[in-house]
């Protein structure tokens, strides 16, 4: 159960957002949203031992949300030159969007600068699903997310 708050809700438009990917390539959200639905991660870092976690049950799911039209971005409090570090040595690769956000103006944009959190939204970049992660364990499962999405 969500304790925290964020301000987010359900059935808004997502705050529009630029930030860089691991390969210092700007990334839009509209840009994100064109190939249909998305689920954003928000996560502290690749410092952090539980967003690795979260990096890597992503991962696991990605075949999943790819066959729901489900696309993926993470948005990290890293910069692009750490990501990209991150991204060379994972194993298996990481099929997805890792975008840096070490200003954390993303994160302040969608109220997450304290705590991890999933949005779900559709390709109009409408919210359909917030999960909130504040005590990293509180992952919604996938199918949770995709039946946000439906």
């Amino acid at each position: 159960m969500n304790t925290v708050d964020i301000g987010l809700k359900v059935g808004q438009t997502a705050p529009h957002f630029s930030a860089v990917d691991d390969q210092k390539k700007p990334v839009h959200l509209e840009g994100l949203l064109e190939n249909g639905k998305l689920l954003l991660a928000f996560i502290h870092g690749t410092w952090c031992p539980h967003c690795v976690q979260t990096i890597y049950r992503l991962r696991r799911a990605a075949n999943t949300f790819a066959q729901e039209g489900i696309g993926i971005a993470v948005v990290a409090i890293d910069d692009p030159k750490t990501l990209g570090i991150f991204r060379q040595s994972a194993v298996p690769t990481i099929p997805f969007t890792l975008l840096a956000d070490n200003d954390q103006s993303v994160h302040k944009a969608y109220h997450l600068e304290q705590v991890s959190a999933y949005i779900a939204l559709d390709k109009a970049g409408i919210i359909r699903g917030v999960f909130i992660d504040a005590d990293h364990h509180s992952y919604p499962g996938h199918a949770a997310i995709v039946q946000a999405l439906h």
